[in-house]
């Protein structure tokens, strides 16, 4: 995209960088002022690190209810690749969630416009970590619990699995790089 774009409300779902080139986003490569309101960007990947949603040369901006999660597991393109040479991109990000995002949430300068999000599915209990006290969230779900929080596996029950998950996410919850 170059130019001006906004983008309100639209899904991006399994898309897939292809190709030599370094360049490009798995779903959205930004060259202009961009206003993402409301998006949901899911499930990509890629053979290179141009992040899902790629930001490069002059412009402004705006992510705002952006859910991103690119979750396969080769994944080497992370949510939100910022390449600013020059210094006169301003990227502002605010009321967004990052889930699952591999290598990276945001890379680059951006600037936070705060309440947004690193998922952190293992902190039941909303801690800002996890810790002995999502251990008994899990405990106290033991059982059928078919979609529930605690049922951090999927596999519609509350179970020792479930335990050794908030064991392996031991430790405060992730954030976001700082802003410029």
């Amino acid at each position: 995209m170059s130019g001006s774009l906004d983008l309100t409300a639209a899904t991006f779902e399994g898309n897939e960088v292809v190709g030599p080139d370094e360049r490009g986003g798995a779903a959205v490569y930004a060259r202009g002022d961009m206003v993402m309101n409301g998006n949901i960007v899911t499930s990509h990947g890629g053979a290179h690190e141009g992040g899902t949603i790629h930001i490069d040369a002059a412009g402004s901006i705006d992510l705002f209810s952006v859910f991103s999660s690119a979750n396969y597991d080769d994944n080497t393109v992370g949510a939100v690749r910022v390449t600013d040479p020059d210094g006169v991109l301003e990227v502002r990000v605010g009321s967004s969630n990052f889930c699952g995002n591999t290598p990276f949430d945001i890379a680059g300068p951006f600037v936070d416009w705060s309440n947004n999000h690193v998922c952190c599915p293992a902190d039941l209990d909303g801690g800002g970590g996890v810790d002995f006290g999502d251990i008994l969230a899990v405990i106290g779900a033991w059982g059928p619990c078919a979609g529930c929080p605690a049922d951090l596996t999927g596999d519609g029950v509350v179970s020792f699995a479930d335990i050794l998950a908030v064991i392996a996410a031991w430790g405060p919850c992730p954030e976001l790089p700082g802003s410029v």
